[in-house]
């Protein structure tokens, strides 16, 4: 039989000191009864624990007729209770305000299974754009025990992935490594054409400096400086640059989000949907669904996600794939201060692009974009 959904409802809700609550506004969330890594449950409530210390994250709260499916692979931490309540349960914050855009579903006996992904993006850290989402899910439950509400104070854990909140018998894993980048030397070409990495002071070090500053062979127009950290990249193809400043707004975000889906692809990041998600949304929109830095920071601690260090390009050091790759989407962040153009943005994703390929894949890079955007050789 299908489980039919009632009531189901989406918002935000305001984290504060980790944690939010689901049961009424009056409800006094100190007397707990039992714990688990994502609830603590009492008399007519069930607190849940987030990763982030504070600031906002999204929930999801839906009343069913009857227990649902087994729980999806996307959620990272799955548990179970049950909440008495004689008055109406929706989602509110530690001071007891509403969640915007939660509907309260009628006082009564549940089940409530609570879902969660994202808890190890941001751990112990205040955010200004959600990085959690919450799924909350009650169903009728009779409670056989005492009036106080008996089997309700247990908390099961049907599921537990993530890092965030360990179990008093689980044993806190060890921060995930992440592949470090050698910023002390710079990668070149020697006189035989094979990369190699020398020290910036080094006669090899001094001469792709040079080539850097020469920025291309010409003087740089004001366009050309739209985005001024891409100066010392346009070495590294200055004509199909010139080509694309000269091309209108729309084919600036084409070229942007041509370099952000190649540089995520060679990445190994197409694979991962709540990656994918993210670069459609951005694309779509124009504008990114959360922080990229946030994304980034989620995708280096991921120990399900192969990190690769790649040899720069001629003039610049290594860097590290993965994090150039959702680099790419900074220029789309919510939460610039000014808006930012189209070709900046363009530039913005063509330099992380340049990092994200490194000195073995650049040139075939910056020939697909040429290819895909029928940019003439003679540019």
């Amino acid at each position: 039989m299908t489980t039919s959904r009632s009531l189901t409802s989406r918002g935000t809700v305001f984290v504060d000191h980790s944690q939010f609550t689901v049961g009424s506004a009056e409800v006094d969330t100190l007397d707990a009864r039992a714990r688990g890594s994502l609830l603590e449950t009492g008399p007519g409530f069930a607190t849940t624990f987030t990763g982030i210390t504070y600031g906002p994250t999204r929930v999801t709260l839906v009343l069913l007729d009857q227990s649902p499916a087994d729980p999806g692979d996307e959620w990272e931490i799955v548990e179970e209770t049950t909440v008495v309540s004689g008055e109406p349960i929706g989602i509110y914050t530690l001071d007891g305000e509403p969640a915007d855009g939660i509907t309260a579903i009628p006082a009564g006996t549940y089940r409530l299974r609570a879902c969660a992904r994202g808890r190890d993006i941001a751990t112990s850290r205040e955010v200004l754009d959600p990085t959690e989402d919450y799924l909350i899910e009650l169903w009728p439950h009779p409670v056989s025990t005492s009036s106080d509400g008996g089997d309700a104070f247990t908390v099961t854990t049907l599921r537990k992935t993530d890092r965030a909140w360990p179990l008093d018998d689980e044993t806190e894993p060890e921060p995930v490594p992440v592949p470090e980048p050698d910023f002390s030397r710079v990668w070149v070409r020697d006189e035989h054409g094979n990369p190699v990495a020398v020290p910036f002071d080094s006669d090899l070090g001094r001469a792709a400096a040079a080539d850097i500053a020469a920025s291309g062979g010409a003087p740089l127009t004001d366009k050309h400086q739209e985005n001024g950290s891409v100066r010392s990249w346009l070495h590294l193809d200055r004509p199909l640059i010139d080509w694309l400043i000269d091309q209108p707004e729309h084919i600036h975000e084409q070229f942007a989000a041509t370099c952000i889906r190649l540089a995520i692809s060679r990445a190994g990041l197409d694979t991962i949907p709540w990656v994918t998600e993210f670069v459609d949304a951005t694309v779509l929109a124009g504008v990114a669904p959360g922080d990229p830095y946030t994304l980034a920071d989620r995708v280096l601690h991921d120990p399900t996600i192969p990190k690769r260090i790649a040899a720069g390009p001629p003039g610049h050091t290594e860097a590290l794939e993965q994090k150039e790759a959702v680099y790419t989407m900074v220029g789309y962040s919510p939460t610039a201060r000014m808006p930012l153009s189209a070709l900046y943005r363009a530039l913005e994703a063509w330099r992380s692009s340049l990092a994200t390929f490194g000195m073995h894949g650049y040139i075939e890079f910056n020939a697909t974009l040429r290819q895909q955007f029928g940019v003439p050789s003679a540019c």
